[in-house]
């Protein structure tokens, strides 16, 4: 699954990173993180709708958060895009993916999402360490993470979550996979 990627693998319009920008500025002053607040992809452009873009849509997204975050001398917080996937009470536990793209069929109908955590940021920090890596990815110059997580646990009913994330790779979160 490792790879290169293009930080334009989806083509935003300046109105698109406009929008994303203005989210991050607010969601950095309103501390989002503590809110669970996000923005989806479906909110950001009318392709987000539609899955055949979503990993392109994530891939473009995670870039250009992070790299806007830099520019805004942000070092403390990171962008990231969570990709939920497909889980019912039957389904196949564990990842089987050979390349990102592989994703796209195990896709939820919840579009990707982007939101920020502070790096040190403890609730963050507990629940990436049950998620595993999957692979690093090179998006242009810069090197990504990308996790996975799944929990099937039963209450009064069987509940399987699945979700794959996409985070710069200096996130210093120890994994427990």
């Amino acid at each position: 699954m490792d790879g290169r990627y293009l930080s334009n693998s989806y083509p935003f319009t300046e109105v698109h990173k406009v929008l994303i920008e203005e989210w991050i500025q607010g969601a950095i002053a309103n501390k989002s993180w503590e809110e669970d607040l996000d923005i989806h992809v479906d909110e950001i452009c009318k392709d987000g709708r539609y899955k055949k873009y979503w990993i392109p849509l994530s891939i473009s997204l995670v870039y250009h958060a992070n790299k806007f975050l830099q520019e805004i001398n942000t070092t403390d917080i990171i962008g990231v895009v969570d990709m939920p996937l497909y889980a019912n009470a039957w389904s196949k536990m564990g990842f089987d993916f050979k390349k990102l793209e592989d994703i796209r069929a195990a896709f939820d109908l919840t579009p990707p999402l982007l939101y920020l955590a502070p790096k040190d940021f403890k609730i963050c920090t507990d629940e990436y360490q049950h998620y595993g890596k999957l692979a690093s990815i090179f998006i242009d110059d810069s090197q990504f993470d990308i996790l996975a997580y799944e929990k099937l646990w039963t209450t009064n009913h069987i509940t399987h979550i699945r979700q794959i994330s996409l985070l710069p790779a200096d996130h210093k979160i120890k994994l427990s996979i």
